[in-house]
Parts: structure tokens; C-alpha cells; sequence
């Protein structure tokens, strides 16, 4: 293999511009600065992508992007379920479709939206574990001999959605434990809710992810947001809902659970299912190493570049040690990879060893796909304490040879963060020990803007009513509030909607009848 060499008079073309940060938020500021000022300075936001190893880290480069009002494309689907908006969206559909999808679950009652604290948390634990009698066995061979002998189930799970339906039941057994009397409405109002959408399943994939944002109140909230944030979120769902309507226009199985295997087979082995290449939009592109193969830009950011991340020193999952794994004998790049020379100690562990080597190889491989995707400007960076590690993490061979590179006169280091010392420890883990509000406060200034514009519309329709218009409201509780009057034409046109939506919705309703009457004729 020789070395690879700048082509003759580009030997001088672009920079290198590196960093290593002392902790993981400060890296992603420095990258985010340095691209707003870019932007600023002249570089259209959609000659610059940011290029990550994996997926982790998608949602907080957008948000810290975003923060700084830049335009934003999350590519591939993988990147899109790490996304807020678009994890509340699935965590729903999940457990819609499985109730023992308990963590789905817990990640709503903890949001924004239902704000469930810790300690009516775990009384919906113990509520949810008295409904399953065998729940507690564990691991003890005489109660596990005993479930074996009366036949127990093994379906039967802990399911906090069960929990959560007892709040409906009218004769439901009162088990003393003290919920808070807003958790109950919460809860209550909750389960209905998962309850009415459960109805809706059987329809068509679209049909049920809208359903979904209509009455979980998903895209109110996305429209409420600030202003570039809401456009940001706004793009991606679009995004994710033009997926969504791709796979339902396939041939076969379409439902919503084929849905949802999809996209946990896309999020496990996303370089063989997700084909998604960036749009055309005038935006910053985040996306992985992985798919960057033939793309170029200006400007490109590779963060993340630390000890045992990029390049990566996790090894691969053999054949010779699991069963999942297809025998590289039957592969179709066979050729490429290491054989069993011997099937004996010796041989075993030379081929271990080949592996290594021809990850390492694999690695470096990705790593020059990744540094060649710049035409101007690469910006290089890592940093010493990860989000939630206790060990340092440090500069990886990359990263140390993108710096030996810029002291050699071909770049610059805009940052290098010496090692910490032995007695120091990780920030991050220092700031999330304290003690933190749970559930989050609300944010006092956002909802007083929505009070105050709840309260315009109200007065705006009451000026236009009259003094006595709740009273009217009050006595028509089916009767539209316009805010102007109809001319007859439009009047006549309003009145042929309202026929065609009460017959659709009669219609909607017959199909959804679990008993119908039949008319018996007279003798």
C-alpha cells in the first residue's frame, strides 16, 4: 500500500484547523462558534457538513447549532431517532403497540407534556407490579418450580400501561398507595388518550403517525417553540414523515409494528437499510463518516475524534464465537477478509489477531473518506472528559497526526487542553450530582406569552360577539364562533363540509363498531 500524495500544485490547498477541548460540551461549543462565524463571515450553511463516526452525539450538535441560529439537515434515519421530537414520536407509536414497553413510556410520563414526578413514579411501579402475581419470583428455584408446576405464563410482564388503564376502571381495588392527586388526573387522562389511539391501529401507517401529532399535541408544540427552533424541528419531522410514507408505499405488510421493526433494523444495521443522501436545502449537514463516500464540501467538522471512538478500537463480533455471525466462507467479500488457517489454539489466535489488524485497517479506511470530504477547510477536534465517563478519554492517532500536521506549517491549533492531573474528575459527572428539579420547572416567560396571546384571541372573539357572547356560546355549545360573518355563498359552502364530515365520521364509526344491530324482519 503506498502513501497517498496531494496531487501536483495542491500541495498547499486548505487548512487544518484542530482543538482539544477539556470537556465534551466545550468541544461541541467550539465547533458550533467556529461554523456560526463562517456563516457569518460569507460561507453558505450548505457548503459545511458535520461529519461523526456514529450517530450519539446528532442531537446535541443540532441543538447547539441551532441555538446559534444556523440552519440544520440531520441525514439518515438513524440520526433522526436520536432527535427529541422525532424519539416522543416513536416512543408513542411503541407503546401503542406493545404495553410492556416500559420504557417508551416512563421517557412520556417524565416529558414535558405530563411531567410525572419520582415519587408517583414508582407508586405506578408497585401499582403495575401487584397486577402481575408472579412478577416477583426472581430467581429463587422453589417459587420458579412452583410457577413451572401451575403453569404460570411467561407472557405475563410488568406493564406500567396496565398500571396506568386502572386509573379508567371504575371498580378498580384501591391498594392504598398515596398518589398525588394531580398524578391521578395525569395518569387517567393519559390512558385515555393511549386508549383512543389504540383504536386507530388497524388503519393505514400515515393515518396513525398523524393521528399520533394530532392528539398527543406534538406539532402544537413544535409550532410554539422559538422561532428558528420551531423551523428546525418543523424540517426534521417532515423528514421523518417522508420516510414513514416511503415504507408504506411498499409492497406487503405496512402496518404500524412492520413500521416500528423497521426502524429498529435501520438503527442497528443503518449502512445496509437507510440510503438517505443529503437534500439540497441550503443547510449544515450532520451525518456519518459512513455516508459521506463521494460527497464533498468546503468546510467539514469531524468532532469526536478521542481514544477508542475514532478510530475505533471496539472489535467486530466473530464468527467463531457467536452464532448470529454469517461465516466469512459465505460472505460475498470472503476474499477481503481473514481465514481460520488451523483450527487449533494457535490458529484460532492467529486469526484474532488478523482481525485486529483488518479492523485497524477498516478504520483508517473510514478515516480517509472522512478527512478527503473537505475542499477548503477542515476542522478537527476531541476533548479529555466525555459526558459521562469517569476516565479521561484523550486524543486519538488521528487527532494527534491532524496536529503533528498543523505544526508543520499546514494548519493551525486553535486549542489543546493539557492532560488533567491525576486527582481531577470528570465535570460533567460533578454537575449532574447535584441536586436538579424533577420534573423540570416550567419556563415562566414562555407561558406567560402563551397566556397572553390565548387571552388576545379570547378578547378579539368576545368584541366581535358582543358583551354576551359566553352566554351565547354557552347556550350553542355546537355552534362555530366565526370571527367575520359568512356571505351565503360561503355559508352554503361551510354547510356541504359539515354534511360530508358527519357522514365520514358516521362512516368511521359503523367501521369501528364492535356489535352492530341487525334489523330482524317482521314475521
Amino acid at each position: 500500500m503506498e502513501a497517498l500524495r496531494p496531487a501536483p500544485g495542491a500541495e498547499r490547498d486548505g487548512v487544518v484547523r484542530c482543538a482539544l477541548l477539556p470537556t465534551h460540551a466545550q468541544e461541541l461549543d467550539w465547533l458550533a462558534d467556529r461554523l456560526a462565524h463562517l456563516v457569518r463571515t460569507g460561507t453558505r450553511p450548505g457548503d459545511i457538513a458535520v461529519l461523526c463516526r456514529t450517530a450519539t452525539d446528532f442531537a446535541e450538535i443540532q441543538a447547539a447549532l441551532v441555538r446559534r441560529e444556523l440552519p440544520v439537515e440531520v441525514v439518515g434515519l438513524s440520526g433522526l431517532l436520536h432527535l427529541p421530537e422525532i424519539a416522543d414520536l416513536v416512543a408513542v407509536c411503541e407503546v401503542l403497540h406493545d404495553p410492556t414497553a416500559n420504557a417508551s413510556l416512563v421517557r412520556l410520563l417524565t416529558g414535558p407534556r405530563w411531567r410525572i414526578g419520582p415519587r408517583d413514579l414508582a407508586l405506578l411501579g408497585r401499582r403495575a407490579r401487584t397486577l402481575v402475581p408472579y412478577a416477583g419470583a426472581g430467581t429463587d428455584p422453589e417459587r420458579r418450580l412452583a410457577e413451572a408446576v401451575e403453569g404460570v405464563d411467561p407472557a405475563e410482564v410488568i406493564s406500567l400501561a396496565d398500571a396506568l388503564d386502572t386509573f379508567l376502571a371504575a371498580d378498580a381495588p384501591d391498594d392504598g398507595l398515596p398518589f398525588s392527586p394531580e398524578a391521578r388526573v395525569r395518569f387517567a387522562r393519559l390512558a385515555a388518550e393511549l386508549r383512543d389511539l389504540r383504536r386507530a391501529l388497524p388503519d393505514p401507517l400515515m393515518d396513525v403517525l398523524h393521528r399520533v401529532l394530532a392528539t398527543t399535541g406534538l406539532e402544537v408544540e413544535l409550532e410554539a417553540s422559538p422561532q428558528a427552533l420551531a423551523a428546525r424541528r418543523r424540517e426534521t419531522l417532515k423528514q421523518f414523515l417522508d420516510i414513514a410514507a416511503g415504507f408504506a408505499a411498499l409492497d406487503g405488510e405496512t402496518t404500524l409494528p412492520a413500521f416500528l421493526g423497521f426502524l429498529r433494523t435501520a438503527a442497528q444495521y443503518e449502512k445496509g437499510l437507510d440510503s438517505s443522501l443529503p437534500g439540497g436545502d441550503n443547510t449544515v449537514k450532520i451525518l456519518t463518516a459512513h455516508k459521506s463516500k463521494g460527497l464533498e464540501w468546503d468546510v467539514v467538522a469531524v468532532p469526536g475524534l478521542v481514544a477508542d471512538r475514532f478510530p475505533s478500537t471496539k472489535g467486530a463480533d466473530s464468527w467463531t464465537a457467536h452464532a448470529k455471525v454469517l461465516p466469512h466462507v459465505l460472505r460475498g467479500d470472503a476474499e477481503t477478509l481473514p481465514g481460520v488457517e488451523t483450527w487449533d489454539g494457535k490458529g484460532l489466535k492467529a486469526y484474532q489477531q488478523a482481525m485486529k489488524d483488518h479492523k485497524a485497517t477498516e478504520e483508517l479506511r473510514l478515516g480517509y473518506v472522512t478527512f478527503t470530504r473537505p475542499r477548503s477547510l477542515l476542522l478537527a477536534s476531541g476533548h479529555w472528559w466525555g459526558p459521562a465517563q469517569k476516565r479521561k478519554r484523550g486524543p486519538s492517532d488521528f487527532l494527534e497526526r491532524l496536529r503533528a500536521h498543523c505544526e508543520a506549517g499546514h494548519g493551525e491549533i486553535d486549542a489543546w487542553a493539557p492532560v488533567p492531573g491525576e486527582d481531577e474528575t470528570n465535570p460533567a459527572l460533578e454537575e449532574s450530582a447535584k441536586d436538579h428539579a424533577w420534573p423540570l420547572p416550567l419556563d415562566r416567560a414562555a407561558l406567560a406569552r402563551r397566556r397572553t396571546a390565548a387571552d388576545a384571541v379570547l378578547a378579539r372573539l368576545n368584541d366581535d360577539r358582543g358583551p354576551d357572547a359566553a352566554d351565547e356560546r354557552a347556550d350553542e355549545p355546537g355552534e362555530a364562533s366565526p370571527i367575520s360573518p359568512l356571505t351565503p355563498e360561503e355559508a352554503r359552502a361551510v354547510a356541504s363540509w359539515d354534511r360530508d364530515l358527519t357522514a365520514l365520521a358516521g362512516e368511521l364509526r359503523r367501521a369501528r363498531a364492535t356489535v352492530r344491530d341487525i334489523v330482524v324482519p317482521p314475521p
